[in-house]
């Protein structure tokens, strides 16, 4: 487990940068040029590779909103003590579950579905993927079961 050492805010914003580089590069890297985002660029993404999309995109969706709340509710007693963070948390989740309208965006993405000709049901009874049920439940565990120092 990583060592918990107390930086100035100086140092924090460099490690924050330092964590975004990773990110912007893993997907310019890795993600941009996949052949599925290449694909759906390019307008040649297939219709059923579209449908699997976005029926493993709700059900995403709906695990990673519940999982911010399972996180704010896991650290409540450090929220309430670090006001200014706890308004941070609690505006990010509450423009998860209500942008763009009540139930928030995975709210919207039945109706694209319905449009590609996926069913409610199909959405609603989707199992994951691999990837990204290792990634939300790698999310949700990690928070729940990896004591803070």
């Amino acid at each position: 487990m990583a060592e918990h050492i107390k930086m100035t805010a100086k140092e924090a914003k460099q490690k924050a940068e330092a964590i975004r580089k990773v990110i912007l590069d893993t997907y310019h890297n890795e993600v941009k040029p996949s052949p599925f985002f290449t694909d759906l660029r390019a307008g040649t993404l297939s219709r059923t590779r579209l449908q699997a999309w976005i029926t493993n995109w709700y059900s995403f969706a709906l695990e990673v909103n519940t999982g911010m709340a399972c996180s704010y509710h896991q650290f409540v007693g450090f929220f309430k003590r670090h006001p200014d963070l706890e308004n941070r948390i609690a505006q990010k989740i509450g423009e998860e579950f209500t942008t763009p309208a009540i139930g928030g965006h995975a709210r919207m993405l039945p109706i694209l579905g319905k449009a590609l000709g996926v069913t409610a049901e199909q959405m609603i009874e989707c199992e994951l993927i691999p990837e990204a049920r290792g990634l939300v439940d790698f999310f949700v565990r990690s928070w729940i079961d990896i004591p803070l120092a």
